[in-house]
């Protein structure tokens, strides 16, 4: 009886143990990365910057279609953030 005893309270101190071991410890750095911050670039700048390179637009041009892509992006955030 005291074997029996003796080899349960050895399990039991044993297992405490291995329930306190942290496994995590090398593999932290693998999961948790940091992630290069990217500029939020607004996109009405960039389509009229390729427009101007690609079609050589004046600046008149370049003001109506820089508004007609504001209003474009407008209505489109508008119908996204609308619950349909």
């Amino acid at each position: 009886m005291k074997k029996i005893s003796l080899i349960f309270i050895l399990f039991l101190s044993l297992n405490n143990v291995y329930a306190q071991v942290n496994r995590a410890v090398g593999r932290t750095p693998q999961y948790h990365r940091e992630k290069p911050k990217v500029e939020k670039k607004d996109p009405v700048e960039l389509t009229i910057t390729y427009l101007k390179e690609q079609l050589s637009l004046d600046s008149f041009q370049e003001a109506a279609v820089k508004v007609y892509l504001t209003e474009n992006q407008t209505s489109a955030e508008k119908i996204h953030n609308s619950d349909i």
